[in-house]
């Protein structure tokens, strides 16, 4: 009976042990998928981070582009609105001179 009775004690610990087991295990492996889960974000996070960078960038130089071409066109703009201007002041700076030379020519009329 006695040496029964241990067996039967010996065949519930065993169970025990691999029921114990088999939780471990089974936590074991909760806790891989968990850690599987955080590299499979971690590596997400690290490529759209990337792609978050490449359209910034792109939109910086975009932006420069755009910021050159306008500078550009207003420079190209300037020296238009000062060749008006130069033109305008030529010619009258030529109707002046042209007044003056014939105020002159009046005044010598006059004394003659």
């Amino acid at each position: 009976g006695i040496n029964a009775e241990y067996m039967g004690k010996e065949n519930d610990r065993e169970e025990k042990r691999k029921v114990e087991y088999q939780q471990f295990l089974e936590v074991v492996s909760q806790h891989k998928k968990l850690l599987e889960l955080t590299v499979y974000n971690c590596d997400l996070a690290i490529r759209v981070t990337g792609l978050v960078e490449e359209l910034v960038a792109e939109a910086c130089s975009a932006i420069k582009a755009r910021y050159d071409r306008t500078n550009q066109e207003l420079g190209d703009l300037r020296i238009e609105v000062h060749k008006e201007y130069l033109e305008f002041f030529r010619m009258l700076y030529l109707t002046l001179g042209n007044l003056i030379y014939k105020k002159k020519k009046k005044k010598k009329k006059k004394k003659s």
